[in-house]
């Protein structure tokens, strides 16, 4: 997804949460000090992914409640269509610890997201 990112980033970066240790996909800028968290994943399926945005929310939490100024970016591509106002509202009831939802097309949105996250911080080049 991200590609020529951030200089300062790293995929797939343990972070220390409140009891655990817990694995993210992208850590800006590194995972001895986060700034900004983000979690993808892709739903081939339109009703059954709740399960996994509550678990990556509670994911949020424990990560947040060690880093209190951690950002966080949940990124969900779905593969099958969706009316995109109603998804967005939906996915939001099951949000408590989420900064930034990007679904689908709002993907392209991701460098300006992350750079108003964290200004000084190289944006990245992103291709949908």
């Amino acid at each position: 997804m991200l590609e020529n990112s951030f200089r300062d980033f790293e995929t797939h970066a343990s972070i220390e949460g409140l009891s655990k240790v817990l694995n993210v996909d992208f850590v800006i800028p590194e995972a001895n000090n986060p700034h900004i968290v983000i979690e993808t994943f892709l739903v081939n399926s339109k009703w059954k992914f709740l399960n996994r945005i509550s678990e990556i929310d509670h994911r949020f939490q424990m990560l947040k409640l060690k880093n209190s100024n951690l950002k966080t970016v949940l990124v969900i591509k779905f593969t099958k269509p969706i009316i995109m106002e109603t998804m967005h509202k939906f996915i939001q009831l099951e949000l408590l610890n989420t900064d930034s939802l990007l679904i689908n097309e709002e993907i392209r949105q991701l460098a300006q997201l992350l750079k108003m996250l964290h200004p000084s911080a190289t944006p990245p080049s992103f291709r949908p």
